[in-house]
């Protein structure tokens, strides 16, 4: 029987469990404990509120049986056994409340408790099981009522108990998942088992006041992203324009449209377009967004371009301009996509590009990294792919999205590109001048 001062975990017998036994973790404690009068019970909870046992499902005040004679003057209060073994463990002043309050320090003594399976954690459980030399696998994330996990092949084997304790662990969990290869595809999403629960990936989530409905086996959705999607958005307002050439479910599209931006998103998944043009009236969006299911590539060609053109077209005669943004969130791939921008509006009339109205869009480039030097490899991947020094991009500026794996970061890499750019007005680096730049300018690129 464990008893009071130690670690409360799960019995030593669950370990290595490969198929969940909830009648393998029952056991019994010793849990020390007070008698308090029952007409002052509130008032020592409060004053003992850190000290009062915290174990899932496990009242901190019980009842007498209905039998003994305190069962209508006194309660029994539970306290933390990894904190206290005697009346020595309280401190002098919390001693002289417990007196004042008219409890009867002889009455310190040591309650059996019977702990089940619902007294314990996902947490517990899981670090009790697994073998001590498999990383901690409890991390996962929720897209709605789906738990999704990316274990590593050491895990795989009690992957059917992992699954099986998160949905006992947690009420709104319905569905537990696990990836099964990279995001290797054209479409970004990855192929996943069920590890338990229901067959069910149609999820619904709520990010920056929006709901996102979507098919989370057909699609891209990572919640991890929330606070920078909001950083973007936060960029625009009302009358702002968004390009959003791989927009998925419209993370950045769908906030933006609310608050009255002009949005043209563009993904080439079709059921990462289909989720997103269903996103619109679910969230009530009655501003301009336009949906499309184009390469990137021809995205910017026959749809940004043009789209763009006209609305200089419009600021050069109406002497008003407005802040216009282009979002290209795929890191894996992204600055491949920035080679179509130079000289993309050579073609049109220069006027336009000396109108002091035109709008020169603000770019949000996402991509990785594995160099040591990460700010430097980012504006690297950039001005390489543009073929243009760093001074020809105002702006520039490189922040740090989240870490993607063990040195490989996720960056977000913003610049204003210029009218000069767009127009071919800017001389492009030769494939001589790139490959002679010194070692520390040549990082590697992920």
């Amino acid at each position: 029987m464990m008893t009071a001062k130690t670690v409360i975990c799960p019995p030593d017998s669950v370990k290595g469990m490969t198929v969940l036994n909830r009648d393998a973790f029952n056991m019994k404690i010793l849990i020390p404990s007070l008698i308090l009068p029952s007409e002052n019970t509130y008032n020592i909870r409060k004053k003992l509120k850190k000290s009062q046992v915290k174990l899932p499902n496990v009242k901190g005040v019980l009842d007498f049986p209905v039998d003994d004679e305190k069962h209508k003057t006194h309660k029994l209060f539970l306290l933390d056994p990894c904190r206290f073994s005697s009346l020595k463990d309280f401190d002098d002043h919390d001693l002289e409340s417990l007196q004042r309050y008219g409890v009867d320090l002889k009455s310190f003594n040591f309650h059996e408790l019977e702990m089940k399976y619902e007294n314990w954690s996902a947490n517990e459980i899981l670090r009790a099981v697994l073998p001590d030399e498999i990383d901690n696998v409890s991390g996962f994330s929720i897209i709605g009522h789906i738990a999704h996990f990316n274990l590593k092949a050491d895990a795989m084997k009690y992957k059917s108990l992992i699954g099986q304790v998160v949905l006992d662990k947690n009420s709104t969990v319905k569905t537990v998942v696990n990836k099964l290869n990279t995001i290797d595809n054209e479409f970004r999403n990855f192929e996943m088992e069920l590890l338990a629960g229901e067959n069910n990936f149609i999820a619904q989530v709520k990010e920056n006041g929006c709901t996102f409905e979507f098919d989370f086996s057909k699609v891209y959705w990572n919640s991890r992203l929330a606070t920078e999607h909001q950083r973007v958005v936060a960029f625009l307002s009302e009358g702002s324009v968004l390009y959003d050439i791989f927009a998925g479910v419209g993370p950045f599209a769908i906030p933006a449209a609310k608050k009255n931006a002009t949005v043209l998103a563009n993904d080439l998944n079709p059921n990462s377009v289909e989720s997103m043009k269903k996103n619109i009236p679910l969230n009530k969006i009655k501003s301009s967004i336009t949906c499309y299911n184009l390469d990137g590539r021809n995205f910017i060609k026959t749809i940004l371009k043009p789209d763009l053109v006209s609305r200089w077209e419009h600021q050069k005669y109406t002497d008003t301009s407005s802040p216009i943004y282009i979002v290209m969130n795929l890191p894996a791939i992204a600055v491949q996509f920035l080679d179509v921008f130079p000289a993309l509006c050579s073609d049109v009339d220069n006027s336009l590009r000396m109108s002091k109205w035109t709008s020169e869009p603000i770019v949000f480039c996402y991509c990785f990294s594995k160099s040591e030097a990460v700010t430097e490899d980012a504006k690297h991947q950039v001005t390489k792919v543009l073929g243009v020094p760093e001074e020809a991009l105002p702006g520039l500026n490189v922040r740090h999205v989240r870490n993607v794996a063990p040195n490989k970061e996720m960056l977000c890499v913003n610049f204003t590109l210029s009218k000069d750019i767009l127009f071919g007005k800017v001389t492009r680096k030769s494939e001589h001048e790139e490959n002679d730049e010194p070692e520390s300018k040549r990082l590697k690129t992920s």
